[in-house]
């Protein structure tokens, strides 16, 4: 049997004094503090520069502008109109009829402000009031016009407009409506309803949109910004605050929604200058009675064109020498295949440009002329 020996005493091992356990222990502990602090300092240092950063972008590019912004400073510059139109019966009595809309300012004189807006808004107006402010109201009077492009000038005295409400009054801004894009956020300040201030958002929906209207044609800017009856004349605005279009008409129906136009401002701005300058806006005039003709010989002089049908006496095309029974099948380098692309060719050119048209005469006889356009009176 073993015999266990009690007074034999266990060898320690030196490393697990309690005097070296209580040294390596305060060194794990220091050592632990040391990790500690570093890390932290480490993490307070590459978190600050994080949220240093994040507060940067914040303030660099802070979200989607302020619609409310835009509009208190933009809302400065439009105003409410109402048109009194006066007719009278076969029996001499007299009867009114009002109509609203809106306008813009866009020139604040010396002793009047002149406000753009619709032709159509004042159109046979007798009276014509801007609504200032609420329960402001000053009559404006008929500096211009140009019913073609279905634009108006309205001019109010300043003698006419309390001081108060003349210092809440301010020129719009005028962007460039060349540089619009399709899908550009805007939005559309005006009075629908006559509710004056009424602001809208949307985008632009399409650019040089044609519209045929039975006394103008007009090129405008197409958007789903809500448009309503007294809109017309308001401002069509882009995220910048600046007004890039003049509201004008909206198409309606019961399967429409979200189909409004607008006249672009570098149009306008054009027509403003000239009604200053002459009084009237010039438009070039080629002088000729015309019609679609289809080619059906099937050879390769042309495809289409338009037949010379009249000459307006003393017209462009008659003193360049075109005669009756031509066929007009390109203008100013621009093919021509009917009467609208005729008519938008020339209204790319200016009175005195002078301009190539080619005509096919009887016989397949090709001629090119130099036409002198002239001013449609």
């Amino acid at each position: 049997m073993s015999e266990i020996n009690l007074e034999k005493k266990t060898e320690k091992n030196p490393l697990f004094t309690i005097k070296n356990i209580i040294i390596i222990s305060l060194i794990v502990a220091l050592s632990a503090f040391s990790f500690g602090l570093g890390l932290g300092a480490a993490r307070h240092f590459f978190t600050e520069k994080e949220e240093n950063t994040e507060e940067r972008v914040i303030e660099y590019d802070s979200g989607d502008t302020n619609i409310s912004y835009i509009f208190e400073d933009v809302s400065k510059s439009v105003v409410s109109i109402t048109s009194t139109e006066v007719f009278r019966d076969f029996l001499s009595n007299n009867y009114s009829r009002t109509s609203q809309g809106s306008g813009v300012v866009i020139d604040d004189g010396e002793d009047s402000i002149t406000i753009l807006t619709n032709f159509h808004v004042v159109e046979g107006a007798a009276k014509i009031l801007v609504l200032l402010e609420e329960e402001t109201e000053a009559e404006g009077t008929l500096l211009g016009y140009d019913e073609e492009s279905d634009l108006a000038f309205l001019s109010v005295k300043k003698e006419n407009i309390p001081q108060g409400v003349l210092l809440n009054i301010k020129e719009a801004k005028l962007g460039d409506s060349e540089k619009l894009k399709v899908g550009e956020k805007v939005l559309a300040i005006g009075s629908p309803l006559g509710y004056k201030n009424t602001v809208t958002d949307g985008i632009i929906s399409g650019l040089q949109r044609n519209l045929n209207f039975s006394d103008r044609r007009l090129k405008l800017i197409q958007t789903n910004a809500a448009i309503n009856p007294g809109n017309s004349g308001g401002a069509l605005v882009n995220m910048s605050g600046e007004v890039i279009g003049i509201n004008t008409v909206k198409i309606a129906g019961s399967n429409l929604e979200g189909l409004a136009f607008a006249i672009p401002i570098n149009h306008a701005k054009e027509i403003y200058g000239e009604i200053l300058e002459k009084g009237y806006v010039s438009r070039p005039f080629l002088g000729i009675i015309g019609s679609e003709v289809i080619n059906e010989n099937n050879n390769d002089e042309y495809m289409a064109g338009v037949l010379v049908r009249g000459i307006v006496e003393e017209s462009a095309a008659g003193e360049a020498g075109i005669i009756e029974g031509d066929i007009i099948i390109n203008f100013n380098e621009n093919d021509i295949l009917d009467m609208e692309s005729l008519m938008n060719a020339i209204e790319e050119t200016k009175v005195g440009d002078e301009v190539k048209v080619i005509v096919i005469r009887e016989e397949s006889q090709r001629i090119e002329f130099v036409v002198t356009m002239k001013e449609r009176k």
